[in-house]
């Protein structure tokens, strides 16, 4: 069988997995979860993770972390091709679905110089900043892991992380990228509805259950996207309609950024790709879920892409 694999990227509440799980009955497909954040056990709703124990389609890579920990971009980069290889073997096709576009972008273009035997170097932006400001300059204030990760690389091998081309190497087999987007507003009105349903659906519980516990912690360290706001909101105390309205609103706000963001940096990602695509061996599309066309199209492009 030849191999071949598809990435499914996209901002988060784009609807990413309920498209790839209705594919499951037209071809013979597995489902790799690339998204970071559904790899830790205790963060289920917010993370907006699927039900993946019951699902037709196997699923793998949920749940795979049980205890507060780093995951490099190193070992994520082998686990996924490691787990793509035992899908090959058994004859299917390995979905790669995720928005964590910064870990995504790593199985084509690893990480230069870094390995999880390196010892962790700590440090501050302005730190970063004084020693390689064009770095610094892409990399948020607050984002502890990557600002490490750019000192590590000046501080152990005497290198500016501007200065490094990333080097297109990508997974063996054919490969199909699929950029799933929406209209901007369609966009922000599913990831404001979808905040309010999984705060409904028990995410302020999710959160209470690992307040005091080490998890509590690396979310601060982690600052994923709602925990964040649901422990200071549990912390102060006021449990008021009005207080978890102004949170609830909050979270849906940093989401919207979030997402745009993630487009921000496809874009970057795209262009990075565009001289390595060929029909045969590396090819993009971007489908609009908002455009019934485009939607449609979606099945059609996997069923020649998955005949080739």
């Amino acid at each position: 069988m030849k191999k071949q694999f598809v990435l499914v990227h996209g901002p988060t509440g784009v609807g990413k997995s309920d498209i790839i799980t209705r594919l499951g009955a037209a071809f013979a497909i597995e489902i790799v979860n690339c998204d970071v954040g559904q790899f830790y056990e205790p963060f289920s709703i917010g993370t907006a993770k699927p039900d993946w124990k019951n699902q037709d389609i196997p699923h793998h890579l949920f749940d795979i972390i049980k205890t507060p920990k780093d995951f490099s971009v190193s070992e994520y980069r082998e686990l996924i091709i490691k787990t793509m290889e035992e899908i090959w073997d058994r004859k299917h096709v390995p979905i790669l679905v995720g928005g964590s576009g910064f870990y995504g972008k790593s199985l084509f273009f690893p990480p230069l110089g870094t390995g999880p035997s390196e010892q962790a170097v700590y440090g501050t932006w302005e730190e970063l900043h004084k020693l390689d400001p064009e770095r610094a300059a892409q990399i948020h204030q607050h984002d502890t892991y990557r600002i490490g990760r750019a000192l590590q690389l000046i501080k152990h091998q005497n290198v500016k992380p501007s200065e490094l081309q990333p080097i297109f190497n990508p997974p063996e087999g054919d490969c199909l990228i699929v950029f799933l987007t929406r209209d901007r507003q369609q966009l922000y009105e599913r990831i404001n509805a979808r905040t309010a349903e999984m705060l409904a659906s028990g995410w302020l519980e999710e959160v209470a259950n690992i307040q005091g516990t080490d998890w509590q912690n690396f979310l601060y360290q982690k600052k994923l996207i709602g925990y964040t706001e649901i422990l200071e909101y549990l912390k102060k105390g006021d449990l008021s309609n009005k207080a978890q309205e102004i949170m609830t609103q909050k979270i849906a706000q940093k989401t919207r950024h979030y997402a745009k963001r993630q487009e921000t940096f496809w874009s970057m990602f795209k262009k990075l790709l565009t001289p390595y695509v060929t029909d045969a061996q590396l090819a993009i599309i971007e489908i609009n879920l908002s455009k019934d066309e485009q939607a449609l199209e979606l099945t059609k492009k996997l069923k020649t892409f998955l005949s080739l």
